[in-house]
């Protein structure tokens, strides 16, 4: 009569949704049934997403995690790589190289560039407003246009006589700008990618060290690039000015790849002029497809200049006099009217918001 054996206990290990390896018991021991080569491949893997990626990783962050840091470390690639380029413009600015250069005068330089780049760090913040966590994915790529634009000044400021100063100076109150929106937008972002609610820490942290790498390999990258561009101003040139539109296209990548579930004013508006037009609500995915970028003042700047503005605009949070006045004009077939008879107000906003319903530019007044 044939032995029948008993079956050997397997372990299927599984992380995030995947299978992993599969582990059988000998002898009241586990042994991996997973080849070296697959083990060694496996320990790889899990070594660099201990180094870079949040604990849980993909389920401890949003969909939208994964394409986004694609696409950033692309763009800090490029930026680092000209940042090396800029740096040796703004030496050979000072006058490193140069004999007639004195350490004192380049310390001065450095001093009066860094001071004034602070006190338009302070000056930017008063004028942005309380805005970076509504606006997060528009000032974030404000911010990284500001830094094309301070490389720019660096990378010129030793071809133009005597005007290293200014050009510096500039450069530096553009790169506090950069500072100033970029770290106030990265809490907003963080706080968007966690899911468990308790791992904006671990997110952050992993974020550091993503952007160390891609400095480290930046920076290499461009130091071999500054070795053979050095004395060949238009192949600098030419090679910033490609890295520049990798930036900037990496960039809106990146934010397009955003997907942000809270509305702002912005988003607002799309989804009720878009309602208004077709009478369908966009989801969070299409409205990121089609929110624009620009930071609000840049925006409404852009809408007067092209006169792309077809509806009327979007008042978020109005105050009550407000909504009168604005009630007031409409009633008097849009004509601007500063002041609103007190006993007519009611009967004008009702009468305003009456002829809203058939009207083809219809204006919302959020309360």
């Amino acid at each position: 009569m044939p032995t029948v054996m008993a079956p050997t206990p397997v372990i299927i290990e599984h992380r995030a949704g995947k299978q992993q390896q599969q582990w059988k018991v000998v002898s009241g021991e586990l042994v991996s049934l997973s080849a070296p080569e697959t083990q060694q491949a496996s320990g790889i893997r899990q070594l660099f997403a201990s180094a870079f990626l949040p604990a849980g990783y993909p389920d401890s962050v949003t969909p939208d995690y994964t394409g986004f840091i694609a696409w950033n470390t692309l763009q800090a690639i490029s930026s680092y790589v000209r940042g090396v380029l800029s740096s040796h413009a703004v030496f050979k600015g000072v006058g490193v190289g140069s004999q007639a250069a004195t350490a004192l005068g380049a310390v001065f330089q450095f001093f009066v560039r860094d001071i004034l780049g602070m006190a338009g760090g302070i000056i930017f913040a008063y004028a942005a407003g309380g805005n970076f966590d509504s606006n997060a994915k528009q000032w974030r790529l404000f911010a990284d246009v500001m830094n094309d634009l301070a490389m720019a000044l660096d990378l010129a400021s030793p071809l133009i006589p005597g005007g290293f100063m200014l050009m510096a100076s500039l450069g530096s109150v553009a790169r506090a700008m950069v500072g100033m929106a970029s770290g106030a937008t990265h809490a907003a972002l963080t706080q968007h990618f966690t899911t468990a609610g308790c791992n904006a820490a671990d997110i952050s942290a992993k974020a550091d060290s993503r952007e160390r790498a891609t400095v480290i390999i930046g920076s290499l990258l461009g130091m071999a690039v500054t070795q053979r561009m050095a004395d060949n101003v238009a192949a600098a040139w030419l090679f910033f000015a490609v890295l520049t539109w990798v930036h900037v296209w990496a960039n809106v990548r990146a934010l397009r790849c955003l997907v942000l579930s809270s509305v702002n004013e912005p988003r607002l508006k799309l989804l009720l002029q878009h309602y208004q037009d077709k009478e369908k609500l966009l989801t969070p995915i299409q409205v990121s497809g089609l929110e624009c970028l620009l930071v609000p003042p840049l925006a409404a700047a852009w809408q007067r200049i092209t006169g792309s503005q077809q509806h009327a605009p979007v008042v978020f949070g109005a105050q009550l006099s407000a909504a009168l006045r604005r009630a007031a004009a409409a009633a008097a077939g849009g004509e601007q009217s500063r002041s609103c008879p007190t006993g007519q107000q009611g009967q004008l906003l009702q009468q305003a918001l009456h002829q809203q319903k058939a009207a083809a530019d219809k204006q919302y007044l959020l309360l």
